[in-house]
């Protein structure tokens, strides 16, 4: 697994504009709604409405930046750190600014492995290190945040998730 898309957001543009295969699938975690837009639609909005290619560049620059971070924090920090690190910032994208008092992230522990590029043994064993601790709370497809600050005092965030 790659990412988690929110909900209200393109995933797939970059295959149309760079004119390659789709390599990649998406699945859905839990129920959803898809607008598809085929290639020559997509393509018919960006030359007839020039304003949206900067939209679309700002969109694929922002998966860059990203990627380029999250293989930064894959490849130089414990798993521990990756770990906290992505709950937070799942968190943060899913709650979009907003205060949730239970942030429940909807993730399998084998799919956090994978991002991660770990095994689900040892998402789980820290999982339930920190349930322990009474970070979280962990059930089937669920994780459950309850001290979202020390996650991110694990991850060296600020505590507004801020970077």
């Amino acid at each position: 697994m790659l990412a988690v898309v929110e909900g209200g957001r393109w995933f797939g543009e970059l295959t149309v504009f760079i004119q390659a295969p789709r390599v990649h699938d998406a699945k859905a975690l839990t129920d959803a709604e898809l607008l598809v837009v085929s290639a020559r639609r997509l393509q018919d909005i960006v030359n007839k409405r020039p304003e949206h290619v900067l939209e679309f560049l700002r969109l694929v620059c922002f998966r860059y930046k990203w990627a380029i971070e999250r293989m930064d924090a894959t490849i130089l920090q414990p798993l521990s750190v990756r770990l906290a690190h992505l709950l937070a910032v799942t968190h943060e994208r899913a709650a979009g600014g907003h205060a949730v008092p239970l942030p429940e992230l909807k993730v399998s522990q084998e799919s956090l492995g994978h991002m991660l590029g770990a095994s689900r043994q040892s998402v789980n064993r820290q999982l339930k290190q920190w349930e322990l601790d009474g970070l979280l709370r962990v059930s089937y497809g669920c994780i459950t945040l309850l001290d979202l600050n020390a996650l991110q005092r694990l991850a060296l965030l600020p505590p507004d998730g801020s970077r």
